[in-house]
């Protein structure tokens, strides 16, 4: 694994997560990687690699990538990755318990409260 890969994958499970993906979620995901992550990545591959997972597995690969990138990147390297992930959660105007729940957990990983960033966010709105 590494960063652009981690990245992709946990942008990708908050985009997947409430059963819907709308393409101004994969513009957020595309802006995301574009603008903060180098490195060797292979989009048709790791889309279809998503794809053959179920759910148990993304939540599981989403650990994996959360525990990679708490160890690799910095802590204003993550609060910006959280930024996007805010993004893709308000962006349908509609916040779903597990996005939530999604955020709680990332956010015990990172040592960050996702969950006041979050509200801090909708309140500047």
């Amino acid at each position: 694994m590494n960063s652009i890969k981690a990245g992709f994958y946990i942008l990708n499970i908050f985009a997947c997560i409430d059963g819907r993906v709308d393409p101004s979620e994969i513009t957020i995901i595309f802006d995301f990687l574009a603008d903060n992550f180098e490195g060797e990545f292979n989009l048709e591959h790791e889309v279809a690699m998503l794809d053959t997972l179920d759910y148990n597995q993304r939540l599981q690969l989403f650990y994996q990538a959360a525990e990679y990138l708490r160890q690799t990147i910095s802590l204003q390297s993550k609060i910006n990755l959280l930024e996007y992930i805010l993004d893709l959660i308000i962006i349908d105007k509609r916040i779903e318990q597990q996005e939530l729940d999604l955020l709680r957990e990332l956010g015990k990983i990172w040592g960050i409260d996702s969950e006041h960033l979050l509200y801090e966010r909708l309140n500047a709105e």
